[in-house]
């Protein structure tokens, strides 16, 4: 805790603006209590009084105490938002192991293999929040990969053609994105890369 009967003569380094602003607002005395959390400092708490030497060695007890107690409460604070977002991922979590659970019942009742793979990565498109998914099996040749079932934006215009874009292996990574740095993917190795197909 720092405090000084006069502020404009007190001994430490002063700052121009907050000199002027002292001499406007008319800041005689002013203690100050640093705000510690447990990883360091998180701010100050000061009180200004426009009398000098106003404040006495209680003052500066009760507010070093009041400075403990607001970093408790900020502490608190941090810890109550970051447990609301640990609600919020574990929400998610939950929703997820549901969807699989879900998912997993439905492939049980489907006897169609095609329509199986195409619940699969739909769901897998639908559950992980991607514009595309790509299910590839390996050639007889064992040398490339083909496609059997894609989903997504890409794909959608694509399979109505009997086609299949030379997309990578990220899901994550946006067309333009992958585009743009050369395209390689499953389909590489035997159409080529993705800026090979540009038109």
């Amino acid at each position: 805790v720092i405090a000084t009967g006069d502020y404009l003569a007190g001994e430490f380094a002063h700052v121009p603006a907050a000199d002027a602003l002292a001499v406007e607002t008319g800041i005689g005395s002013l203690i100050v209590a640093p705000v510690i959390g447990e990883d360091g400092p998180l701010g100050a708490i000061e009180v200004y009084r426009h009398d000098k030497f106003a404040f006495d060695a209680i003052d500066e007890t009760t507010l070093g105490a009041l400075g403990e107690q607001a970093a408790i409460a900020i502490t608190n604070a941090s810890l109550i938002e970051a447990l609301e977002r640990s609600k919020v991922d574990l929400a998610a979590r939950a929703e997820t192991e549901r969807t699989l659970r879900d998912i997993t019942a439905r492939i049980a009742g489907l006897h169609d293999p095609d329509e199986l793979l195409s619940r699969v990565v739909e769901d897998a498109r639908r559950l992980i929040g991607t514009d595309g998914a790509h299910l590839t099996r390996m050639a007889d040749s064992g040398d490339s990969l083909i496609p059997v079932v894609l989903a997504g934006d890409v794909d959608d215009e694509t399979q109505v053609h009997g086609l299949a874009a030379v997309l990578g292996f990220v899901s994550l990574t946006g067309s333009a994105g992958l585009t743009l740095g050369g395209g390689f993917g499953y389909l590489t190795r035997r159409w080529g890369w993705t800026t090979d197909t540009v038109v």
